[in-house]
């Protein structure tokens, strides 16, 4: 799932839901163009036909983090990407129509018997497509 991030004192905390063309007003922060995040959020402004502006390209969710803390803009990053400490002093969750964007985990039916690890690097770590064509293929994994 990825959640848009910003500080806390950012005008847009107080607003109830943010529309995608509020957000395209904003100084945007993303990962470079070729990361799959990337092309889901392009996707996604494209469908509603709001131009997307980018202030920052950056490669990596640590930069991203950090040029937010410094209040150069807000971005888009996994919940996974930011700690709960993190989450708690340094950004707050906007409340975005359209978002979250889903992720699909997938776990073991059986979790008693002990299993080995598999980890999938694709590119930057993400994996997007429809989530129908994806099941078909990690659900068997997760389930063996």
């Amino acid at each position: 799932m990825m959640l848009l991030t910003k500080p806390h004192d950012h005008p847009l905390a107080q607003e109830k839901q943010i529309t995608l063309e509020q957000l395209a007003q904003e100084s945007l922060i993303l990962p470079d163009p070729s990361s799959p995040m990337r092309e889901a959020v392009e996707r996604l402004f494209a469908k509603y036909k709001i131009p997307l502006q980018v202030k920052l390209e950056l490669g990596n969710n640590e930069a991203i983090k950090e040029a937010i803390a410094l209040g150069l803009g807000i971005s888009i990053v996994s919940l996974h990407a930011i700690g709960l400490n993190e989450l708690k002093t340094s950004f707050t969750l906007l409340n975005v129509k359209h978002f979250p964007i889903p992720l699909r985990i997938y776990t073991p039916e059986s979790p008693k018997k002990s299993l080995p690890i598999l980890m999938f690097f694709h590119g930057g770590g993400w994996v997007l497509g429809i989530l129908e064509s994806c099941d078909r293929k990690q659900k068997p994994i997760a389930i063996a």
